[in-house]
Parts: C-alpha cells; structure tokens; sequence
C-alpha cells in the first residue's frame, strides 16, 4: 500500500471512533500494517492507489476474502453537445471543488464535446473565479485549505502541461496570505493524454483540473480508461 500523508481527518476518525466504543482505527502508512491487515481481516474495504489495489486483490484471492477497491481511476465528466451549459457548468463547480479538490470522488478531468466546448468553459472558468477562498468555519468561503502541501505537484503538472501546449485558464496561484496551503483552482484546456498521465501519475489530490475536447456530434466520447487500467 503506498498512502503518504496522515491528515486532518485521518487523525480524528480513531479517536472518534474509539470514543464511540466501536473499535479502533490504526492511523499509519500501509506498508508498515498492511500485511498484518491483509493476514487478519475478513473483508478489506480500500482506497487508494491501482498499483495497492491490484495487490490486495491478489492477496485477498489467495485468502478468498471479499474486498471493495476504490482505486485512482481518475473520475471524469462529460458534457454532450446536447447538454444544458448552465446546469453542466454548476454541477463541474460542484464535482470539482468540494473540499479543495481533495474528495476521493472529486471530478479531475472534463471531457467536453466540440459543439458546446467554447460555451461550457467560459461558463466553468466564470464559476470558478467567483469561488471564494477562506479558512473560516461557516458558510461564507467555498474553498478552504488543503490537508497537505501539493505545491510541488501543482508547479509541476502546469509546468509540464504548458511546455507541451496547454492553455492556462484559471491560475491556480499559492495564497500564502490565507495560510501555508491555500491555492487557488487551477483549469487547463487543450490538454493531451500524456500531459494528464503526467499528472495522474502524481500522488496528491487537488491537482489541475484538464478540459479535453472530442469531435463532431456524430463521434462517440474518446475513452476514459486506459489499457493498463489508468486514465486515457
């Protein structure tokens, strides 16, 4: 298993848990408890990467166990040429960017047909500078901060993706001047398939958020998942 941060979150479920009297919940990297896990659990329910799930699945063969597997498939959105560009713009706000991005279920990349893709990224790009970024505790901020830094990652995808053609729509800038990991969303447009595998390839959540276009009305939408079982 190759999970690399314990956050927020990660940290309070087991003591949320433990003081409702319903167990335990060990907070540490897979490698150092994965195994014994794997040698004891009846059912193993797992998020994570595709290279740990594929492992799992082996080992949970080999015990003949049940497992679920949420792994990195990387959920896309598409938008077809007869969708309402409103509603599709709200809901990628929606799909996008809860928790800074950081959902396991959180849409990372769009595919939009040509027919609508001009009108839905202005829509999209309009939405998203509104979002308001803040670390208070009500309602009034959109966006908050990320549970661990992915600086590098970000600087990294955009660079790599603007070098080979990418256009740069939403920047995506650090806010230091909100707290240490507060950004801003970041969309890139006229994105390739080996700019997002670069990306895709990337640990961290939060990462840029690709638009893709695909044909004519007549074409079918390009494929969302690779040979190798990542994205396309």
């Amino acid at each position: 298993m190759q999970e690399h941060h314990v956050g927020f979150r990660q940290f309070c479920q087991p003591l949320l848990v433990r003081r409702a009297g319903l167990g335990e919940i060990p907070a540490a990297l897979g490698s150092s408890i994965g195994g014994a896990l794997m040698e004891n659990a009846d059912y193993m329910m797992f998020t994570g990467s595709t290279a740990s799930g594929r492992k799992i699945a082996r080992d949970a063969g080999e015990r003949l166990i049940g497992a679920s597997l949420e792994l990195g498939g990387k959920n896309a959105m598409l938008v077809l040429d007869d969708a309402d560009i409103e509603k599709a713009a709200d809901g990628a706000i929606a799909a996008c960017f809860p928790s800074a991005g950081q959902l396991c279920i959180s849409i990372e990349r769009l595919y939009v047909a040509e027919a609508v893709h001009d009108r839905f990224v202005a829509a999209f790009v309009a939405r998203t500078e509104k979002l308001k970024l803040g670390g208070a505790y009500d309602y009034s901020c959109d966006i908050g901060s990320l549970s661990v830094s992915v600086g590098d990652c970000h600087r990294t995808c955009r660079r790599d993706a603007l070098a080979k053609g990418a256009t740069l729509l939403a920047d995506g800038t650090a806010r230091p001047d909100l707290g240490p990991l507060f950004h801003e969303p970041t969309i890139l447009t006229a994105v390739t398939a080996d700019m997002y595998r670069r990306a895709a390839g990337t640990q961290p959540k939060a990462k840029p958020v690709p638009a893709r276009t695909w044909g004519t009305t007549t074409t079918h939408p390009p494929p969302i998942k690779g040979k190798d079982g990542g994205p396309a």
